[in-house]
């Protein structure tokens, strides 16, 4: 499942912040790792500051997120090998997706089908 959210990117150099529009995927782990390996993970797949935001859903941490938001990166440079700018998504935002994966728990999951799996 797909969806947008906005977020607010934060500049690690000039502390300028902008808000950006987000897109995200509810998608199930397609990992080897014993570790990820079925498991629903939320991915930001357009405007990210890596390419890498993304977590796990489990031990309610979706419903924490809910309430307090969620940094998805926290910023930092490397002298002259790179930089990441903080992004940050505020909690009314993560309540948008804790919605979107409880609508897939409740009336299937990611291709339509009842899925009994509880984060």
């Amino acid at each position: 499942m797909k969806g947008t959210m906005k977020g607010i990117r934060t500049d690690v150099w000039t502390k300028e912040e902008r808000e950006v529009e987000l897109g995200y995927e509810i998608k199930i782990s397609d990992s080897d790792s014993e570790f990820l390996k079925g498991k629903y993970m939320v991915h930001i797949v357009e405007g990210g500051v890596t390419g890498y935001e993304s977590f796990i859903i489990e031990n309610g941490n979706i419903n924490k997120m809910a309430i307090h938001g969620w940094r998805a990166c926290n910023g930092t440079f490397i002298g002259d090998y790179g930089r990441w700018d903080r992004l940050e998504i505020n909690a009314s935002e993560m309540k948008k997706v804790l919605e979107a994966y409880e609508e897939i728990i409740t009336k299937g999951n990611l291709d339509g089908h009842y899925t009994d799996h509880v984060a």
